[in-house]
């Protein structure tokens, strides 16, 4: 992704330590099963990749940013430090940039009442490895956002949801 390196400089210039995990590449999945579904790469990327980094980890959790995240001026360690007491990220994932909010409404298919598009930033405390890991073994590919909208197993919180749907949720995210 030609996005990759703008996405990790404007990371090291806010502060952050950034790390590339390789995942699968879809044109060599393509190769091997011409009928994947595209839309699982992502989940299976964090279940298979991310995972063992954050299980890895000598610190309280990772951000996982995908490769065309590009934060605004606002995400800084120091804010994602706030943010992460302000949502207690100890005990829940914080999603913090997203693209927008297609649904708002209470229903079975929306159990938090709304639909979220775009998984970019995602923090991970490393407190809830066993849980994550556990959930997404147990459940099917799909795409990774409809995933962390639907799930109830999983401690989900979106940071600063009404001020980033003010924003058609592009607040964090450049």
């Amino acid at each position: 992704n030609p996005t990759f390196d703008i996405s990790v400089a404007r990371f090291e210039a806010l502060g952050f330590s950034v790390g590339l995990i390789e995942g699968y590449r879809r044109h060599e999945i393509l190769k091997v099963n011409p009928n994947y579904k595209s839309r699982f790469l992502v989940y299976e990327n964090v279940r298979d990749k991310v995972l063992p980094v954050l299980q890895k980890t000598k610190k309280d959790g990772i951000i996982f940013g995908e490769d065309d995240a590009i934060p605004r001026n606002i995400f800084t360690p120091d804010f994602v430090d706030r943010k992460i007491k302000e949502y207690d990220g100890e005990n829940n994932i914080l999603w913090f940039g997203f693209q927008k909010i297609l649904k708002k409404k209470k229903d079975s298919s929306h159990p938090r009442g709304f639909y979220v598009v775009g998984a970019q930033l995602i923090w991970m405390p490393k407190k809830l490895y066993p849980i994550i890991k556990e959930v997404m073994t147990k459940q099917k590919p799909q795409h990774y956002d409809g995933f962390l909208s639907k799930n109830m197993d999983l401690p989900i919180k979106l940071v600063d949801k009404d001020i980033q749907m003010k924003g058609r949720g592009k607040a964090l995210l450049k």
